[in-house]
């Protein structure tokens, strides 16, 4: 089975955690972090590299990377970088937990984390 090649837009506590719900997907791969913060490019979260900044996604997406996760709470921070992830032509992928307790009447879009419990 291929897996799917993941980046996750942050490499803060938040991208911590989108890496650890990642890691209970078999069929997800994380290529690593992006981050604005040039202090951070080449640290590891989890095992895998910060990348670099958002100027790296047409580079990922032309490597066959299709799927990203953005790792921020804050609302219009989330919104511009979909709207950025949907210009390069990326999908957005849900990070959810598999202990999370999620209605069967509920009806999930893209982009969603939803943590343990």
């Amino acid at each position: 089975m291929t897996k799917s090649r993941i980046v996750i837009l942050g490499a803060n506590a938040a991208a911590r955690i989108v890496a650890y719900n990642l890691s209970y997907q078999s069929n997800a791969e994380v290529i690593g972090f992006l981050d604005p913060d040039t202090a951070k490019q080449g640290a590891l979260i989890s095992g895998k590299p910060v990348l670099g900044s958002d100027a790296l996604l047409p580079e990922l997406y032309a490597g066959g990377v299709r799927l990203a996760v953005i790792a921020a709470g804050e609302p219009l921070l989330r919104t511009k970088l979909r709207k950025l992830l949907e210009g390069h032509g990326f999908e957005l992928a849900n990070a959810i937990h598999p202990s999370a307790l999620v209605s069967p009447a509920v009806r999930l879009g893209r982009g969603i984390v939803i943590l343990a419990g």
